[in-house]
């Protein structure tokens, strides 16, 4: 979690079902542990980059069914 000017975020990774990792800035906080299944219903590409040497997508407007 990161506090900022408008509120609080929180920075989600996702590793998908085929090994892709995703990222998500979310605006709120989140209670949410590692290993949390959950499904993404949508999202929309930001980018593609890397960081640490790992290639990820960078997504926003992100729609989390949390059951």
């Amino acid at each position: 979690y990161m506090c900022g000017n408008y509120g609080p975020t929180t920075l989600m990774k996702f590793r998908t079902e085929n090994g892709n990792i995703m990222t998500w800035f979310a605006s709120g906080s989140y209670d949410v542990e590692t290993g949390d299944a959950l499904t993404i219903t949508g999202a929309t590409v930001k980018a593609h980059a890397e960081y640490n040497g790992v290639k990820e997508t960078r997504v926003n407007r992100v729609a989390v069914d949390w059951s």
